[in-house]
């Protein structure tokens, strides 16, 4: 987190609710032991469309 924090430049607490929001929706997956979040295959293509369409 600590890294997407840096990256993004939002406190850390900001970046865990603003993942946990995302997991909620169904959105993320995480691994526990160390958590690592990623993109599901749907979200990933859905993203893609929206970024696209902003032409971001």
């Amino acid at each position: 987190m600590c890294d997407l924090s840096d990256s993004i430049q939002i406190t850390i607490p900001a970046v865990s609710q603003h993942l946990h929001k995302l997991k909620d929706c169904n959105l993320i997956q995480s691994q526990r032991q160390t958590i690592f979040y990623s993109l599901k295959q749907i979200s990933y293509i859905f993203l893609s469309l929206c970024l696209n369409a902003l032409q971001l």
